[in-house]
């Protein structure tokens, strides 16, 4: 399961940085190699420091709540999308959505996915 959301993930990721107008931070995209080359924690903190720099890095909630849904740590990826959903552009934000509703079917609360 863990390499279907990893591969899923790394699809949208890709997707989406090549269809924004604008390049996301230096330390997000570390995040986002960091979590690549399986260095989860490291791109944990590249997130977090990113997010602490830019309240409103929404790609980099959207990482770290990958990371944290990867490390099996559901409630703490749920409250990260969420924020992502908040911070994403619009026509984007969809990602966060899906990823939460990952969250909530591996914890197989349904109703709520």
């Amino acid at each position: 399961m863990k390499k279907i959301i990893f591969t899923l993930s790394m699809i949208a990721l890709c997707l989406t940085l090549s269809a924004q107008k604008g390049e996301p931070s230096m330390r997000c995209q570390e995040g986002f190699e960091r979590y690549r080359s399986g260095q989860t924690e490291e791109a944990i903190q590249c997130f977090a420091q990113d997010i602490k720099s830019n309240p409103k890095a929404g790609y980099s909630y959207w990482g770290k709540g990958l990371c944290l849904i990867y490390l099996e740590r559901y409630d703490e990826a749920a409250a990260a999308f969420q924020q992502a959903e908040k911070t994403l552009p619009k026509k984007e934000r969809y990602m966060a959505y899906l990823s939460e509703a990952t969250v909530w079917a591996q914890k197989n609360e349904y109703e709520r996915a």
